[in-house]
């Protein structure tokens, strides 16, 4: 059994004989009026001037369908005696712009598209063009390598031993932690190093081995 969550409504504009069709979620007591901004301005200006009329009650998403159809019927986006901008189906009617912010919309959008079309130029100018190499890894090897010849510092040498370390996991030995990842399918490595220094009892044999 559906639940009767919602009503379907309209206001009447008595002053500018204009209509709204809308639908609401909730009690026709709890002070919603609507989701229209231009009908709100108006509704918050001269209230008196309006009425509501509530069409039927029902479930939110048979509504909707109602809604939809009643839009339909009498074009409200398109017809000047409705307030609505759209047909419910989400194509706006902007029938309450001025010329002059028709116009500015316009010209943002010509901008707009003007920027997108010298961005895909440039993007199609630079495509075949390969950057030139500064180094290669055969120009880095033995002494041309800025590091050869030079003792490693004590931070660098720890954090290698690190890595190269042997683990003892569950009565198994393993070298390194490729091996370990590799067996436990872990994509990480913080992982190993989070469950071989964790103080929990569900990783007490996860350890590091000896040199």
């Amino acid at each position: 059994m559906k639940i009767i969550d919602s009503f379907l409504y309209l206001w009447i504009d008595n002053r500018k004989n204009m209509i709204y069709i809308g639908i609401h979620k909730g009690d026709i007591n709890d002070g919603y009026v609507c989701s229209s901004k231009i009908v709100l301005e108006e509704f918050k200006k001269r209230p008196h001037d309006f009425k509501r009329e509530i069409i039927k009650y029902g479930n939110y998403e048979d509504l909707i369908k109602e809604e939809t159809k009643l839009l339909k019927e009498v074009d409200a986006a398109k017809n000047p005696n409705y307030y609505n901008q759209h047909n419910g189906d989400g194509n706006f009617y902007c029938k309450f712009h001025t010329e002059e912010t028709k116009n500015t919309i316009k010209n943002k959008l010509k901008s707009h598209k003007r920027t997108k079309e010298h961005g895909k130029a440039i993007s199609e100018s630079k495509k075949g063009i390969v950057p030139p190499a500064t180094y290669t890894r055969r120009s880095y090897a033995g002494k041309n390598n800025p590091n050869f010849g030079k003792k490693w510092p004590e931070q660098a040498k720890a954090k290698h031993e690190k890595f190269s370390k042997k683990y003892i996991i569950e009565g198994v030995e393993y070298l390194g932690l490729s091996e370990v990842m590799k067996k436990y399918n872990l994509k990480s490595k913080s992982v190993v190093y989070f469950r071989v220094n964790s103080p929990s009892s569900k990783f007490k044999e996860w350890n590091y081995g000896g040199d």
